[in-house]
Parts: C-alpha cells; sequence; structure tokens
C-alpha cells in the first residue's frame, strides 16, 4: 500500500497495481456541475476544417433513426408476448434509460475509483442528467467525476500551493484563481471535459477578492472581475476591448462585499470609474467602500454567512394563503443581494454587556440572525435567540430563508423558516428591485425542530424554477434528507384548520419536521462527515442533480414533483402504439373514401 504525495492510496499487488482511492476528495474546495453537450463532438475537426458534408450527416441520421429502430423492436417484443399468451411479463421500456437511470441513480463515491467501466462517463444526454462533476481540492487537485457512472474521467494537478476560488465562464470552460509562492496569483484556464488546462495566466498583483459578473464579452462567456488588494484597482478578464466597454457601462450596478469572520467585520463596495489613464488595459474602476458593520469578537462572533445562488431562478412571484380566514395573495420579496449573517454570543466577560440587550441570565448563550441588503448595508431584519448555540447552518432560495441551531434548554435543533414579502402590492410599472429605495418586507416566520442536527444545507434546483423545492439536510447521522417545500411553509396554521387551508394545500403545523425513511436520499449508505451539499438543474424541468461532499463523496438525482415530464415505467405503451396506429389507419381510410366519394360525384 502506497501513500503518494497527492494523498492519493494506491495497492500494488505482484509489481501491478490493483486500485487506486483518491483521498484527495475528501478535500474539497468547489464543485460546479458542467453539462455535456452534443456540439463538443465536432470540436476537434474545427482546427482540420469541417468535414464533408455526408461525414457531419451521418452522426445526425443515426440520432434520427434510432428511435424509429427502438419502436420497432419494441412492437416486435408486444408481438412475441402476445403469441407467448399475454403481456403479463411485458416491461413497457422503449430502451435500456430508464434501466440505466434506476441502476445509477445513487452512487457512493467514497471507495474505489471505477475506471475499467464500459459506459462512456461523457455520453451526451439529452436529458441533462449525465453531466462532469468538477471538483477542486484544496491541496491543488482538480478531478472530473462522471455523473451517471460515478467514474473518475480525468484528473489534473495544478502545481499550486493555495486554492481560493473556481468559476464556469463558458460553455465547458473553467477559471481557477490560485497562488504558488514562486510567481504570486494565478488565473487557470481549464477544459471541463479533458481537465486540460488551456491557459496559465500570471497575475501582477495580489487578489483580494473576485466575483463572476452576469456579464458576457463578445465570446459569450463570462467576466471575471477580481480587486488588488494593494490599491483596490478592480480588474476583468477576459480584458477585450468590448469586454472593458461592458463592464464599464454597468459599473454603477456593480456591488461587492466582504465578510471577514477572524475580526468580525463586514464591508460593502461599489465600483467607481477610473479617471486616469492606465498603462493596464484590464483595470476598469476603483473600489469604493459604501459601509461597515463591525462584530466585536468579545460579544459575538460571526459562525455562518449565506448569499444568494448564482443562477437561481424563480417562476412565480406570487404566494396564495390564508390570513384572517381569507384568501390572500401575497407578493415574494426576492431580493438577490441579501446576505445572512449568524453571529454566537458568549457569557461577557470583564464586565461587558452583551448586544443586543434583552432580559437573560448571565450564562445564557445566544444566536443572532442579521438579514442584510448587501449594496446599502441596511439591516433588514434581525432575530436574536436565547439558549442559541453553534452548530448553524443556513439555507436560501428565493424569498425563503432557513436556519437551524442547537437549542441548549431543550437539547433540540431548532429550524427556523423565513419567507419575505412585499409590504403592499407592487406597482405595475416596477419590472426591478432597487436595494436604495425599497421598503422593508414584511417577513413570515415559523420555527420547527429536527431530531438530528444538520451538517449542511441546500435547496434543490431544477432549469425553470417550476418544480416545487426541497431542502436538503445533510444529517449529522450522516444521512441525507429532502425536506418537501411543504413541510416548510411559514404560513402553516398553528391553530384552526379551515377547509380554505386545505384547498390551497396548506398542511396544518406541527413542530417536528418529517424524517420518513423514503425521504432519506441516501438509504442504508453512509456519508461520513458531510461539509457540503450542491444542487445542479438538469435539462428535465422535473430533475435535479445533488452531491455531498465530506470524508465520503455522494451524488443522486431527485424529482420533488415527480416526473410530470416524463412518461411512468408502467405506461401503457402498447395500448398508446396501438391507439396512434388505429387512429393513422383510420385517416387514411378516410381520406380514400373521401376521395373517391368526390371522384363519383364529378362523374355524375
Amino acid at each position: 500500500l502506497v501513500r503518494l504525495g497527492d494523498l492519493s492510496l494506491t495497492m500494488i499487488v505482484d509489481g501491478a497495481v490493483a486500485w487506486t482511492r483518491e483521498e484527495s476528495l475528501s478535500r474539497i474546495h468547489t464543485v460546479k456541475f458542467v453539462p455535456i453537450h452534443r456540439k463538443l463532438e465536432l470540436v476537434d475537426n474545427v482546427e482540420e476544417g469541417f468535414p464533408p458534408l455526408s461525414e457531419r450527416l451521418v452522426p445526425e441520421l443515426k440520432l434520427m433513426v434510432q428511435p424509429v429502430f427502438s419502436l420497432f423492436a419494441f412492437v416486435q417484443d408486444v408481438v412475441s408476448q402476445l403469441a407467448a399468451g399475454g403481456l403479463g411479463g411485458l416491461s413497457g421500456q422503449t430502451g435500456d434509460r430508464s434501466n440505466n437511470n434506476k441502476s445509477n441513480k445513487h452512487k457512493n463515491l467514497g471507495g474505489v475509483i471505477d475506471s475499467d467501466s464500459d459506459e462512456d462517463p461523457l455520453a451526451y444526454d439529452p436529458f441533462g442528467l449525465n453531466q462532469v462533476i468538477v471538483a477542486l481540492t484544496s491541496n491543488g487537485q482538480v478531478f472530473g467525476i462522471g455523473s451517471r457512472s460515478g467514474a473518475l474521467v480525468w484528473r489534473t494537478a495544478l502545481r499550486v500551493d493555495a486554492v481560493y476560488a473556481m468559476y464556469l465562464v463558458g460553455v465547458d470552460e473553467a477559471v481557477i484563481h490560485a497562488s504558488t509562492q514562486s510567481t504570486g496569483h494565478v488565473l487557470l484556464h481549464l477544459s471541463a471535459m479533458t481537465g486540460e488546462v488551456t491557459r496559465r495566466q500570471l497575475l501582477a498583483y495580489e487578489v483580494s477578492q473576485s466575483m463572476l459578473l452576469p456579464l458576457r464579452d463578445e465570446h459569450h462567456h463570462r467576466i471575471l472581475l477580481t480587486v488588488d488588494a494593494e490599491d483596490g484597482a478592480v480588474h476583468i478578464e477576459p480584458s477585450s476591448e468590448a469586454a472593458v466597454a461592458v463592464v464599464r457601462g454597468h459599473l454603477s450596478k456593480i456591488f461587492l462585499h466582504r465578510v471577514d469572520r477572524s475580526t468580525g467585520a463586514v464591508q460593502g463596495f461599489s465600483v467607481a470609474p477610473q479617471h486616469a489613464a492606465s498603462v493596464d488595459t484590464s483595470i476598469v474602476g476603483q473600489l469604493v467602500p459604501t459601509w461597515s458593520m463591525s462584530f466585536p469578537s468579545d460579544l459575538e462572533s460571526i459562525v455562518a454567512v449565506s448569499t444568494s445562488r448564482d443562477g437561481d431562478v424563480t417562476q412565480s412571484t406570487l404566494h396564495k394563503t390564508v390570513i384572517d380566514g381569507k384568501v390572500e395573495q401575497l407578493y415574494k420579496r426576492i431580493n438577490k443581494n441579501l446576505i445572512v449573517i449568524a453571529t454566537s454570543s458568549t457569557p461577557p466577560r470583564s464586565g461587558l454587556q452583551p448586544i443586543p440587550t434583552i432580559k437573560r441570565s448571565a450564562n445564557d448563550p445566544s444566536v443572532s440572525i442579521y438579514l442584510v441588503d448587501s449594496v446599502s448595508g441596511v439591516i433588514i431584519q434581525k432575530y436574536v435567540h436565547r439558549h442559541g448555540a453553534e452548530p448553524v447552518t443556513i439555507a436560501q432560495s428565493g424569498n425563503q430563508v432557513v436556519y437551524q441551531y442547537l437549542n441548549t434548554r431543550s437539547h433540540h435543533h431548532d429550524t427556523v423558516v423565513l419567507e419575505l414579502y412585499e409590504d403592499d402590492a407592487p406597482e405595475s410599472s416596477r419590472t426591478q428591485l432597487s436595494s436604495w429605495s425599497a421598503d422593508k418586507p414584511r417577513v413570515v416566520r415559523q420555527a420547527f425542530t429536527l431530531s438530528s442536527g444538520a451538517r449542511a444545507m441546500a435547496y434543490s434546483r431544477t432549469l425553470h424554477g417550476i418544480t416545487g423545492r426541497q431542502l436538503l439536510v445533510a444529517l449529522n447521522s450522516e444521512q441525507l434528507l429532502a425536506i418537501p417545500h411543504q413541510f416548510l411553509d411559514a404560513h402553516r396554521p398553528a391553530g384552526e384548520y379551515t377547509p380554505k387551508h386545505k384547498e390551497l394545500g396548506i398542511m396544518p403545523y406541527m413542530s417536528p419536521l418529517p424524517e420518513a425513511t423514503q425521504s432519506v436520499l441516501s438509504y442504508t449508505q453512509q456519508v461520513a462527515r458531510i461539509r457540503a451539499v450542491h444542487a445542479a438543474p438538469a435539462l428535465l424541468e422535473s430533475s435535479s442533480l445533488v452531491f455531498v461532499h465530506g470524508l465520503d463523496c455522494f451524488y443522486t438525482s431527485i424529482q420533488p414533483s415527480q416526473a410530470f415530464d416524463l412518461l411512468s415505467e408502467d405506461f401503457n405503451r402498447p395500448l398508446l402504439i396501438a391507439t396512434v396506429t388505429g387512429v393513422f389507419a383510420l385517416l387514411v381510410t378516410t381520406y380514400y373514401l373521401s376521395e373517391k366519394k368526390k371522384l363519383s360525384l364529378e362523374w355524375q
């Protein structure tokens, strides 16, 4: 058994490698899901010139003809079943996709990496269920993992001393911000399909902060913003003239924030235009402080921070509920600039008074939750939970925030749901929310309990945000639990339950959140020491991809609102084929009789 410098374990038997275990996967820093696009199959031919038209049409024709052959094979299966005396054993599948998805639905990647599978881990999936999970580790290793097979597609050693962030800027291009002791900070451009480092860009300055902008350059790549730690100059990558022009046109809408847990300082910044000419063409502006707040370490310390997820989609901004016995329609307050900060207050020392000053015992710990607008620095809402203690976990999506803390008095893990709504109906002409002029929202909250504490939490994600969300909770019991959104409704009535509540699908309030065995996504498998939960959308609106990592890694796909955009496994396909065939035959017969009648009328 050999342990290498990249933390991998290799078993060598009789001079041959028996297996390899990548222990670097226990130190994952950042995870990105990269869909596999069919167009990437022609990329290798671009530099050599496009192949003849016949060669380009062959793969397309194969994809078009394949369903026809599958249909003929299925009809033959139906005929053979009928000849055998019935359809009792007919499964009704038109291919092996369903069976493959079912058998490969849950993958525990904590074991030995299997690289001998016959299945192509980069096979194109029109449903987007097969993607490449790009995992960046803290020791400078990058792994590409096939989500369907769980096989290690590629591995790249960056040869850096520290990694800070990874961003997906193109269809299959990732940019990694890292640093080395010899060359300083560097941006590494990496292909998510092959793991090849296509470009290594050395930076002449130390980066204090980086952020991926929602803006794109002339090549439709996302623009990366970096800040010089010494003078606060704002740089962008790529630094083409078109990209610089796009960013300078949106400088007034670019805001950053910085949270320093060690000092308890939280700062907000804006970007001011640079008036003086600069030799560096990548500089687009100067960072300007706009607001700040501080949490003195003697009084309270920052224990958890949550920000809005990039690319999170909320389809509906309306919510129907029952208030005072009447059905009312509330408008959701969706603030992409919302940050949630959790602090922990310990018993005061040296006569200092804890903040906020509320009536409490001198030995009572507490947890405070701050909802802060990162643009204006306004504290939207603040909650203090007496007898609260670490660990604190937070998740947010749309207008909903969920956090959990340990109640030292009841020894339960209290889970609080906050929902933000407009105080009044917004004007019909307003299409965007301004952090400078918006009123404080109406916050509806409800508290629940979980028997087991949460190590990490995240919401499921779908392509268009139509599917109901599930809260994915990594439990202390080393299981992954999915809680449907119906149980996390802050409007669940604790008093009288009326028919109007039932009509809207609002459940009566019960303090314990369900932990049914069918909601445990990891089933009997234990995922040790989970540190983070990641969710990504598939091309199917009903499906969401989930990846968790810690000491072990685990992957699965879920359908929070069932497979409403797919035919079920027990769908009666023979009846569908018979119906379509009968309708087609009826149309042909009717057309023939109609033409025959017209001809006879013409001869009369």
